[in-house]
């Protein structure tokens, strides 16, 4: 059992079915409610963890975030509610997993599918920014397929909530997200507004269709010169009006990158001009038909059940699941001391419960319950949700898997898009011959981060456990960033 949040809603409500993913201060599991059978996700979250980490106002701004949203493309809050050692976030369950697992499996997605994909992105983006909130961390982790095909973002732990005043170029200035996709005004520290979203996207759109982020590196200081400097690479294989789109996005001028302009009397600006882009508008896409969902996604899950978990890393699915959500050693958390009453105060507001829950509850919905991965029972000591810090890859690591990386880069493709796809017009067999294939191995090495103080953190992301999240790190100068590429370089030749 446990206590909780208003109007009874408790841990005990739940049955846990599985883990599906790890993040930075707790696991993600499957549940079951016991009264509607409805399937749900529920974040765990630490407060030992968070004290540790003096990181309990991220959480409260993930949550006081996750309430404001309501939008067919982003992932909303059911309710959160508390027991002494935990916080819970009880979000909805999609089954059709991480956009990084279908690019990870397929290697790369044919046109007609990216162009749906970044036309529902764009309208999750907009929305957001409409409400003052830029995410700073979209990537194929963040971004989640629900059963008819469709994408919600989530994971808005480093989400920020702006105000018209302060949603110039000039606002705000911390170091946030993933290297990878960072956008190059953040990585300088000139200060930044909602375009680094678009930035993300562009990058994310060149992975989506080539298998790779735009930038990468051997390490951070060269990853993040490239971003500032390097040319970026399209492949022959690309449309023109892909190209045009993905340069429109990654264009390092913030008064000029696509999403970001100004509407004047002669040209619109804003997501008005993505919107009209010749990448959507030569295909005639109906804008109106995206934002109601009136067709089903091109990634349509083909799931057994509505507690199904092929679409979820197995291992995550094949960990042993807690025993009780209430369990908690006392040792983890007599080592940390009593918290002090500024977290007390922070968590009170923690507790909330959407309106449509208590009709949702009335609902009942007709899944064969099925038994967990690993009925068997679990060790006390296992039955804990807090997860340690893992070490990141060692250097030697690193070097190996970006020399594994360039020779798959060169490699003929191995895997090709499976008939999730059939339907889609796209490359031909041809041309799907000379795509490259993908591995998720360059996640191993990249991370995502956040600077603050030049303070550095390390949290893991969400739902990989590959990639980590940094928070605060202090960007080098471009002096500083060629000095390492060059000592990089010296290195490998010394090798």
């Amino acid at each position: 059992g446990g206590a909780g949040g208003p109007r009874g809603v408790r841990t005990r409500d739940f049955d846990i079915l599985c883990v599906i993913g790890m993040g930075a201060y707790g696991r993600v599991l499957q549940v079951r409610h016991k009264r509607n059978r409805k399937v749900y996700a529920m974040k765990v979250i630490s407060k030992a963890l968070l004290r540790k980490k003096n990181h309990i106002s991220y959480m409260q701004a993930e949550r006081d975030i996750m309430t404001k949203v309501d939008h067919p493309f982003v992932v909303g809050l059911k309710c959160s509610f508390q027991t002494p050692e935990k916080m819970f976030l009880i979000m909805d369950y999609m089954p059709g997993g991480e956009l990084f697992f279908h690019l990870d499996r397929e290697g790369f997605i044919l046109e007609e599918v990216a162009r749906f994909y970044v036309a529902e992105l764009t309208l999750a983006l907009e929305f957001l920014h409409s409400i003052h909130i830029i995410h700073r961390d979209l990537k194929p982790e963040n971004v989640l397929i629900d059963a008819q095909g469709h994408i919600k973002v989530t994971d808005f732990g480093l989400a920020k909530d702006f105000r018209d005043g302060d949603a110039s170029d000039e606002g705000t200035r911390t170091v946030c997200g993933t290297y990878e996709y960072m956008a190059p005004e953040m990585i300088s520290k000139k200060g930044y507004s909602k375009a680094v979203d678009w930035w993300s996207l562009g990058t994310l759109m060149y992975e989506m269709m080539t298998g790779k982020p735009p930038f990468r590196g051997k390490n951070k200081d060269v990853l993040m010169k490239r971003i500032l400097t390097e040319k970026i690479k399209f492949p022959p294989w690309l449309t023109g009006e892909a190209t045009s789109l993905m340069k429109a996005f990654l264009e390092r001028n913030v008064q000029r990158r696509l999403g970001a302009t100004k509407s004047t009397m002669f040209k619109v600006g804003g997501t008005q001009a993505i919107k009209e882009h010749r990448f959507f508008a030569a295909v005639g896409l109906d804008w109106h038909a995206i934002e109601a969902c009136r067709r089903p996604g091109p990634i349509l899950p083909d799931l057994a059940t509505g507690m199904d978990t092929s679409y979820f890393h197995e291992d995550f699915t094949q960990m042993e699941v807690p025993r009780s959500l209430s369990f908690e050693s006392q040792a983890s958390m007599g080592d940390l001391g009593p918290p002090d009453a500024a977290c007390l105060d922070l968590y009170k507001g923690f507790s909330f419960i959407h309106p449509n829950w208590e009709t949702e509850q009335q609902e009942t919905h007709s899944y064969e319950p099925r038994v967990p991965n690993n009925p068997a029972p679990v060790p006390e000591e296992e039955a804990k949700l807090e997860t340690s810090e893992e070490e990141g890859p060692s250097s030697e690591s690193e070097e190996e898997e970006e020399e594994a990386e360039e020779a798959r880069a060169t490699a003929p493709a191995q895997r090709q898009p499976g008939n999730m796809f059939a339907g889609f017009s796209g490359a031909s067999s041809s041309e799907a011959s000379t795509l490259p294939s993908r591995s998720a191995s360059h996640r191993v090495t990249r991370g995502s981060s956040l600077d603050v103080d030049g303070t550095q953190f390390h949290m893991d992301e969400l739902a990989t456990g590959l990639a980590k999240t940094v928070i605060n790190e202090e960007a080098p100068t471009p002096a500083e960033s060629e000095a390492g590429a060059e000592e990089e370089g010296e290195k490998g030749a010394a090798a």
